[in-house]
């Protein structure tokens, strides 16, 4: 094409693969809380929890470092991912840009991270020299990255040992939106802590869910009680309204008085 030495562009001829989609798979809240429970006496529960809690990515999760971390103001960032590459691994920048995020810690994440880092400080003096100071918050025992394949079976074992339905490692992000959705937050802070580059992906990726999850009743019956609380209002005000015309000395239909020094038959305007 560039040269002029074929008429057209044949590659615009053919039919793209497909990519893969996977059906969603997400915990109910006595499943997340099962889950979490589980993630306790794990060696890598702390990595589970947080990417429940906060919604990352496995290639975030892993890509963590210690200095991504501030536990005194319980917030950490988002500032890279961790991939492998040609046999190793190999740190890349976020998926976009929306993507670099800051996220608040939760009570449970505090928990679970001071929980880790004390055991990977155990873990260090045990390995003595063979330790790899890399700074990541989740390694092997001997402070090496982690293998995304050696995770996701951690991450099955702990499934069946709570007796959980099978999912992806992915399916604790959507676990994390869905959940917040159907506390009734709002899509665009669900979006914003995802790190996608619109609330319409936020939407679009889980809009199917939203009757499962019962959004739309619960905006019925919150409407109801707003429209229940006028009708309740409005019929006390007609009682009011009831009552004075009922009252010795006061013309219905008109705010003109016919009392004057007790007497009813006096009119008075």
């Amino acid at each position: 094409m560039k040269w002029q030495l074929v008429p057209w562009n044949v590659a615009a001829l053919t039919d793209p693969p497909r990519a893969e989609r996977h059906d969603i798979q997400v915990f109910d809240k006595e499943q997340a809380q099962r889950f979490i429970a589980s993630c306790v006496e794990h060696r890598l529960g702390a990595l589970f929890t947080v990417s429940l809690a906060l919604g990352l990515r496995l290639g975030e999760v892993l890509g963590l470092q210690w200095k991504d971390v501030d536990l005194d103001r319980q917030f950490l960032s988002i500032l890279r991912a961790l991939q492998r590459l040609d046999g190793g691994v190999q740190l890349v920048e976020p998926k976009s840009e929306r993507s670099r995020r800051q996220l608040p810690l939760s009570g449970v994440v505090m928990q679970a991270l001071v929980r880790h880092r004390a055991t990977q400080n155990r873990e260090r003096l045990v390995a003595g020299s063979r330790w790899a100071s890399t700074d990541f918050v989740f390694t092997s025992t001997i402070g090496t990255p982690l293998d995304a394949a050696n995770v996701r079976k951690d991450f099955h074992r702990i499934l069946e040992k709570a007796e959980l339905p099978r999912m992806r490692v992915h399916d604790l992000r959507h676990s994390f939106a869905t959940l917040l959705l159907a506390l009734g937050e709002h899509p665009k802070v669900v979006q914003e802590m995802l790190g996608h580059s619109q609330v319409s992906l936020t939407l679009d990726t889980y809009s199917h869910l939203i009757p499962s999850l019962g959004l739309k009743e619960r905006a019925v019956e919150r409407l109801d009680s707003v429209l229940s609380d006028c009708g309740q209002n409005c019929g006390q005000t007609e009682q009011k309204e009831e009552k004075m015309v009922s009252r010795p000395g006061i013309e219905p239909g008109t705010s003109r008085l016919r009392v004057v020094n007790g007497s009813p038959n006096s009119p008075m305007y």
